[in-house]
């Protein structure tokens, strides 16, 4: 059966610089601090099928299954009040609620982010599939912002992709901080929910998007499942077009879900660009065409290819084992240890990736990663440029 099917969005191809760069100019080699996530545990009380925690081995990799220690917490303190930064995300791989200090030590480094920069935006990742109480929601209700994990309005997929974790508990969860907030005369943290997009979730993506409108939920961002190993291993599936029947109900219903939000206004919405692109890219595949009736192509940027990615000069982890990374992924090859002298933001290492970068030889884990777009080696460094280099 042959089913039409319309792109989920159009976006306008953004235009090009070319040329390939032969030298760095050593300015821009340099960090120009803004956030640091800081993981303050890489263990977590689930086992998310499509997550990187679920990865054979995973929890044998060194710092991959630890709580921060003391002496990493003192020396991530110190380099909060030093750098200042104006975002401080206190969650990495795991769950930061699930160390088992976390009422005491999330306190302190709340506490040293506003004291260093009062302006700070603070806020923590969750699953928020663990029981709280009193004491637990008084710490939740100092941060700024709490981004949640919820994929699907279905309880039992719920249960069945994110390691039995409890749909009800989660949104009792979120209910329950709306209340102790009010009862309690505080602001309530801005609450995101981040729902990975899988072809099975995806179906009832307009569900989710009504479900979400009765909580107090501020944004709401749908991202595309990473193909990590644990991926193929259970089995879950990204949106594809196997189907062509189950493809365009995949795409009409994540419409029909932007719409929902779009025409209420219950929370603003956001759609990883890279999702789209895929998806799009995935209808021009079945339907040949464009709206024009002319054939799609797709025009790499010219020039040597690099990623649109600025976190290796703005944004850092700190790892639960102090080691650092230049940006939100620790499945690479650290750039430092902030126990090591001379290992900090603007190390040799972290210095050597920047350059890297700017030249297109981005690592493996940078060429496939979905969190930034294709560009040419130009492009990167113009952006870079304007970043550390403000226009007077």
């Amino acid at each position: 059966m042959h089913v039409a099917i319309a792109p989920l969005v159009r976006m306008p191809k953004p235009p090009s610089l070319g040329g390939i760069e032969s030298n760095v100019d050593p300015t821009l080699l340099r960090a120009k601090p803004h956030g640091l996530m800081v993981e303050y545990t890489s263990r977590c009380n689930l086992r998310c099928k499509y997550c990187s925690k679920s990865n054979p081995g995973d929890d044998q990799i060194p710092g991959r299954d630890m709580d921060m220690e003391a002496a990493t917490i003192e020396q991530t303190l110190a380099m909060i009040a030093r750098e200042r930064f104006s975002e401080l995300l206190l969650a990495g791989t795991g769950e930061s609620t699930f160390h088992k200090d976390w009422v005491q030590d999330l306190p302190r480094l709340i506490a040293a982010g506003k004291a260093a920069n009062p302006a700070a935006f603070i806020h923590i990742n969750s699953n928020f599939a663990l029981k709280y109480g009193d004491a637990e929601l008084a710490v939740l209700a100092q941060l700024d912002g709490i981004m949640i994990s919820i994929d699907t309005a279905d309880r039992e997929l719920t249960r069945t992709v994110r390691s039995k974790s409890d749909l009800s508990l989660i949104v009792y969860n979120i209910l329950r901080l709306k209340t102790w907030c009010t009862t309690h005369g505080v602001r309530m943290p801005r609450l995101t929910v981040n729902a990975t997009v899988y072809a099975e979730a995806a179906r009832g993506s307009y569900d989710l998007a009504v479900m979400l409108s009765e909580l107090p939920v501020q944004h709401v961002s749908f991202s595309d499942l990473i193909e990590f190993e644990a991926v193929s291993i259970n089995d879950i599936k990204p949106i594809g077009i196997e189907d062509r029947a189950l493809f365009a109900e995949s795409v009409q219903t994540l419409q029909k879900a932007i719409n929902f939000a779009q025409a209420t206004k219950a929370y603003t919405l956001s759609v990883q660009p890279h999702l789209i692109e895929r998806i799009n890219k995935l209808v021009a595949q079945l339907n040949q065409t464009d709206a024009a009736g002319a054939p799609v192509t797709v025009s790499p940027p010219a020039g040597r290819l690099t990623k649109m990615c600025t976190q290796p000069w703005t944004r850092f982890t700190i790892a639960a084992n102090g080691s650092i990374y230049p940006c939100c992924v620790t499945d690479m090859q650290p750039v430092g240890n902030i126990h090591r002298e001379g290992e900090g933001i603007d190390g040799p290492d972290i210095r050597a990736f920047r350059q890297n970068l700017l030249e297109g030889n981005a690592p493996p884990v940078c060429q496939g990663c979905s969190n930034a777009a294709d560009c040419s080696t130009s492009e990167l460094e113009q952006t870079v440029r304007a970043i550390l280099v403000p226009a007077s």
